[in-house]
């Protein structure tokens, strides 16, 4: 994934053999060391906590994450920590974690990835020490797994992420891609290819960050009152038909 993200694999090492656990953290200042490593990515935290810590006791959590910030103050090395969330979903996103609540506390800064109310792929901040909070970044995922950074949202905060993409997109009338399909159809009916589609909503005055992969889910995903799609398969891709309901044979 980081080949097709043009990362160069020269500057990323992954331990072969025995990976320390953050229980070994002379180990790991070592290794910070030897490659003069500038980040160190722990991923997830929970499946590399030492054997016998209990992930949800903050006494048994806080010292190896005191540790590990230690070893970043004295070798300028930044550690990246990902957390899986657990499915309290109607929790505030800062208690999403899985684990104890020192793995956020701990945190300079905590993003958290998920979906906008309106079915974008976004990141944004929920925790911000000694900085200003940044705006939520909306993306996508690409076929053969690339991601493609969009734009910047300054509406949309870490708390407004959710964590499933909603379902109904198609019902919310504010949906971008709701909004399009109405209007490829106000004449009676539509028919192309998912990029083809999306290359015509500016010209609607759609000036959201609309992807072929998102208008696919969003026409086969759901119902909109109204609405008829069809779609088959052509050299050029997936053909879509949508339609007025009531003007087909």
């Amino acid at each position: 994934m980081l080949d097709r993200q043009g990362a160069d694999a020269n500057n990323i090492l992954m331990p072969s053999g025995h990976v320390p656990t953050l229980g070994e953290i002379v180990t790991i200042e070592a290794m910070i060391r030897k490659f003069d490593a500038s980040m160190l990515i722990v991923d997830p935290v929970q499946a590399l906590l030492p054997d016998g810590v209990d992930m949800n006791k903050s006494n048994e959590v806080r010292p190896i994450l005191d540790s590990l910030r230690e070893v970043c103050r004295k070798t300028g090395c930044t550690a990246l920590i990902l957390e899986h969330l657990n499915k309290a979903t109607k929790s505030a996103n800062a208690y999403r974690g899985s684990g104890s609540m020192d793995f956020y506390n701990a945190s300079r800064s905590v993003l958290i990835t998920g979906w906008t109310p309106d079915g974008n792929r976004a990141c944004g901040h929920l925790k911000s020490n000694g900085a200003a909070y940044g705006n939520a970044i909306i993306f996508d995922i690409e076929q053969g797994d690339r991601f493609v950074w969009a734009q910047s949202d300054p509406t949309i905060s870490g708390e407004d992420i959710i964590t499933t993409r909603p379902r109904d997109l198609r019902s919310n009338v504010r949906n971008p891609y709701t909004i399009l399909i109405n209007a490829l159809i106000a004449n009676g009916a539509w028919e192309g290819t998912a990029s083809e589609a999306v290359s015509l909503a500016a010209s609607f005055g759609i000036h959201d960050y609309l992807s072929s992969e998102g208008f696919g889910k969003a026409i086969k995903g759901t119902y909109i009152p109204g609405v008829r799609c069809t779609s088959r398969r052509a050299s050029r891709g997936t053909i879509y038909r949508l339609e007025q309901e009531g003007d087909h044979a």
